[in-house]
């Protein structure tokens, strides 16, 4: 670049390495100088004139009269060939840049080299933008080789063997290693200020460390310009030469905790004018501050993270953070709210392309009205929302906002609460909580009748409707469809009604009725293609496809089933796609291709499980029983086991046209397996899916499981009645996976706690661990001031035991308060600590035994929907508890060879933390040992893609290792 121009400026943020590499450029230029090179260290200068003086200093000239006057210098340059290298011109920018155009314009052997955040603005120069270093390239295996190539690392692992001599890159650092770099986006002087701190600290201790604070990233002063000794004094130093409305906006749009667009920044800094905001903003990407990702269509903006860190300080400082994550919260709802009702109809994907790219914006925006008690937008925005997690299968997380809205909600307009309401019931049900379902659904209707809002009325109709059919209540719900039709009809929309005769056609072909359902459906398909609503010509052609199945039709039900599930995948609807896989699972298996049939049921149980469709999961384990029974008729037996006692649960029967299906395969599967019909039956009812999968999939033997022997007469005269055995344990208190108190047997309603605070502090204090009153204070209501906490505490006291009506269960004493319920209550969380406890004390068996009591006892999330900070605490806290638990539980039964029980362990590991390389690699290793390469591979190839999508990387060495031994040799 020096060859082809005489002023070349080198641009980034601070710390990137600008000096550095101008450090660099000078012995390797300095031949092309006859007079030399000379570096000016422009980073002490505080004024304008004193810019020429240093200058001076450089050439020699200093202590002349004239102290570095333009005249002077342009004097001693105009005959020179020199380099002059000006370091930090943006210390003072303006008088840079002139005098740099005066001394080129006079001095034709002149030639600069400059460094600057911001370009210095003069005709002819050229600048070189200096990036933060490279990283790993996401499809790269994640092992201590390809990660030193990486720029990045490669000098972070240089500065730590600077400062500890023995320090290697290993497979078990390698990914600390890759969290250090990606925390300080590649930045070269944060690279080595953290490299520094490993003298003290570990590379995963460091990496936890810096995900809490950038602050850590210093040399303590002993080393270094002043501006370079933190992190944190080098971005002062940009931002100390910011104007002040560059430093508002800085501050300001540090509040996105990602990529954000003009508009949103606009909302967000207040500004009545849009292009006031875009030559703010690109003054910040002038001085290297702001980054710019350019899409097809839009550009976006983001801080890096270190960046972002510190204008949140100034944010804070500044007092403007709540006015600032308010106006962010804001701009969000009314987005949310203006795309609401697009994501129905033609444009959908595009609508859902544009709230997805917000997500980091929107959960924040959640998260602010949350923690700020901003509930009237928060009510606004989930209720906005839900529609999306529906779409995109976020059924949990949604319905945990919408939850949290409803809980809140109480002073919302009676529009917002009706949808937030409608949103909750529509999740809850399509997660087959039937109750909660009706209960939310029924409270949004009731609203909407208030209203007189007919539209909301049908809506909720439909979903009311679908809620009967799936209990089986198919007379119900063809009466609510045909209400909702009804109203539809009435306002003239066309696309409702032909919603409602969708659901009509399915509750049709659900019964039987298959002339009815095709009629119904055939129509509804041409109105929805032309409206460019996709998801209602999947329901279509899903209901006409599965006719056309039942007919025996099976080219038109696999060319029907086809298109479904190429419109499913293109617009991500998973619910949609994991139906197709099911019913073209079943026409493959009726077409004799037994394995596709098989793996497609598979995938299909797969997607409804995730989405928690406890519904058809039931439905696909039927299907897939038939499809093994004659080559694994006990196999076969447990999973029919396993659906039947999934629809107990949910109170879900089957359905009427599956009826006849399931019945053969009952009576194929009794005939065949005898007296052993019913045992394996049982295993199934009483055993975790995933081991019956493996089963399923023929990997691992189904375990010889005898049902228990009947009681003998001594057992029975023994045991106490059923009223004496309630007493005994009359309480039964449940909040692993679900919030739930029962007392004698029966749920305590909620009218029975009157508010929140009552039941929290029985869930805090039933594991027995005496409290005192500040520390209940300071979990319960930790903003309360201390003078309300006494009457708070004392009032949530005798709630609870009016609600318990055991008032000598609460028991205070010495100071403290401690539940004592004298063995008559059962509380999971206790016995999930006490069967942990009890494993640590035991070999062998025994410790299999309580680490299998243990990890069965965790049926999910510690209270699951609750927001309070002790509760995300003690959910974070039991959550690592269970991960340890089953890692522990898989390695012991691996060691012991028992590869059939150590397999599903290890599936549940991973289904618990999806990016588990221990627990991927326990489960290659059972698979390895049971000679399934193929298994092996494809698990493999799982978790790459899963690392690759999701966090950008690839799986570590260890792993990597694991699956070449596995599958490079054929023999194994």
């Amino acid at each position: 670049m020096l060859k082809h121009s005489r002023l070349v400026t080198l641009t980034g943020p601070g710390g990137v390495g600008k000096t550095r590499i101008a450090i660099a450029v000078a012995p390797l230029t300095a031949s092309s100088f006859v007079d030399g090179v000379h570096w000016v260290d422009l980073a002490p200068v505080t004024d304008a004139p004193a810019v020429g003086t240093a200058i001076a200093e450089a050439l020699g000239i200093a202590g002349r009269s004239t102290q570095g006057s333009t005249y002077d210098l342009i004097q001693q340059l105009e005959v020179r060939s020199a380099l002059l290298i000006l370091d930090n011109c943006d210390q003072l920018l303006d008088a840079s840049a002139q005098l740099c155009a005066e001394l080129l314009t006079n001095c034709p052997g002149l030639t600069v080299l400059a460094t600057s955040r911001e370009r210095l603005g003069l005709p002819g120069e050229l600048i070189q933008v200096v990036a933060p270093l490279q990283m790993p390239g996401p499809g790269l295996a994640l092992t201590p080789d390809n990660l030193q190539q990486a720029c990045a690392a490669n000098l972070f692992v240089a500065r730590c063997r600077d400062l500890i001599g023995d320090f290697e890159l290993t497979a078990d650092n390698a990914k600390a290693v890759l969290r250090i770099c990606r925390r300080v986006d590649g930045i070269p002087l944060a690279l080595e200020l953290a490299a520094a701190r490993v003298r003290v600290l570990g590379t995963a201790q460091l990496a936890d460390a810096l995900d809490r604070s950038s602050d850590l990233l210093s040399d303590d002063g002993r080393r270094g310009p002043d501006r370079h000794r933190t992190l944190r004094a080098t971005l002062e130093w940009s931002h100390d030469l910011l104007s002040p409305e560059e430093r508002q906006l800085f501050r300001r749009i540090s509040i996105f905790p990602g990529h954000f667009d003009l508009a949103a920044a606009t909302a967000i800094v207040a500004a009545p004018d849009a292009a006031e905001v875009v030559v703010l903003l690109g003054r910040l990407v002038d001085k290297s501050l702001l980054q710019v990702t350019r899409g097809r269509d839009i550009v976006r903006y983001r801080l890096l993270s270190t960046v972002r860190d510190c204008g949140r300080r100034k944010l804070v400082d500044s007092g403007e953070l709540d006015a600032t994550g308010l106006a962010h919260l804001e701009y969000f709802t009314c987005l949310a709210e203006e795309s609401a009702p697009r994501l129905t109809g033609e444009g959908v994907l595009a609508e859902l392309g544009r709230l997805e790219a917000e997500g980091s914006n929107l959960r924040a925006a959640l998260s602010f009205a949350r923690a700020r008690g901003e509930h009237l937008l928060g009510v606004r925005l989930a209720a906005a929302l839900w529609s999306l997690c529906y779409l995109r299968g976020l059924y949990r997380e949604g319905r945990q906002w919408l939850d949290w809205a409803v809980e809140v909600g109480g002073n919302a307009p009676v529009e917002v609460l009706a949808e937030a309401l409608r949103g909750s019931g529509t999740l809850a049900f399509l997660q087959c909580d039937y109750e909660m379902a009706q209960r939310r659904l029924n409270s949004s209707l009731q609203r909407y009748r208030q209203l007189d809002d007919n539209q909301g009325v049908a809506e909720v109709l439909l979903t009311l409707g679908s809620v009967a059919r799936e209990q089986g209540r198919y007379a119900d719900a063809q009466r609510l469809y045909a209400e909702s039709r009804y109203l539809a009809t009435r306002r003239g929309d066309t696309r409702a009604v032909a919603r409602s005769d969708n659901y009509l056609g399915f509750v049709a072909w659900l019964q039987g009725d298959l002339d009815g359902a095709d009629e119904l459906c055939a129509s509804t398909g041409p109105l929805f293609q032309s409206l460019g609503d996709t998801e209602g010509l999947v329901w279509s052609l899903l209901s006409r496809g599965v006719v056309a199945r039942y007919r025996a039709d099976l080219t038109s039900a696999t060319r029907l089933l086809t298109e479904c599930h190429q419109l499913s995948r293109g617009i991500g609807y998973r619910e949609g796609v994991a139906w197709c896989q099911h019913q073209l699972g079943l026409v493959a298996c009726k077409q004799g291709r037994r394995d596709e049939a098989r793996d497609r049921l598979l995938e299909a149980l797969k997607g409804h499980r995730e989405l928690g469709d406890r519904w058809r999961t039931a439905a696909v384990l039927e299907d897939l029983a038939a499809t093994l029974a004659g080559t694994g008729p006990e196999r076969a037996a447990a999973l029919l086991g396993a659906a039947t006692a999934l629809r107990q649960d949910i109170g879900a029967p089957v359905a009427p046209v599956e009826r006849d299906d399931v019945a053969v395969t009952t009576s194929t599967l009794a005939r065949g397996l005898g007296g052993r019909f019913a045992t394996a039956l049982e295993a199934g009812r009483g055993r975790r899916l995933d081991d019956l999968l493996d089963c399923s999939r023929g990997l691992l033997p189904l375990p010889d499981r005898s049902p228990d022997p009947p009681p003998s007469e001594a057992d029975e005269a023994d045991e106490p009645k059923d009223d004496v055995r309630v007493d005994r344990r009359r309480l039964d208190v449940q909040a692993l996976g679900t919030s739930r108190v029962r007392i004698a047997g029966h749920d305590l309603p909620s009218s029975q706690w009157w508010y929140a605070k009552p039941r929290e502090l029985l869930f805090l204090l039933a594991d027995g661990t005496p409290r005192t009153k500040e520390q209940l204070g300071q979990l319960l209501w930790p903003e309360a001031p201390s003078h309300q906490l006494r009457n708070a505490l004392h009032t949530a006291l005798r709630d609870l035991r009016r609600a318990l009506e055991e008032p000598q269960w609460l028991v205070y004493a010495q100071g403290v308060y401690r539940f004592d319920a004298r063995g008559q209550c059962r509380y999971d969380v206790a016995e999930f600590m006490d069967e942990l406890r009890a494993a640590r004390n035991s070999k062998d068996e025994a410790q299999r035994r309580h680490l299998r009591r243990a990890t069965d006892l965790y049926a999910g999330d510690f209270l699951p929907g609750s927001s309070a900070a002790w509760v995300l605490s003690r959910r974070d806290e039991l959550s690592g508890r269970n991960r340890a638990a089953l890692l522990a539980l898989g390695r012991l039964l691996l060691e012991a060879h028992l590869l059939g029980e150590a397999a599903p362990v290890y599936r549940r590991a991973i289904a618990f933390d999806p990016f588990n390389e221990d627990a991927y690699r326990g489960l290659m290793t059972v698979l390895g040992q049971a000679g399934e390469r193929a298994r092996v591979a494809q698990l493999y190839r799982d978790l790459t893609e899963r690392l690759h999508t999701e966090l950008g990387v690839a799986p570590g060495s260890a792993t990597t290792a694991l699956y070449r031994k596995f599958t490079a040799n054929p023999t194994r």
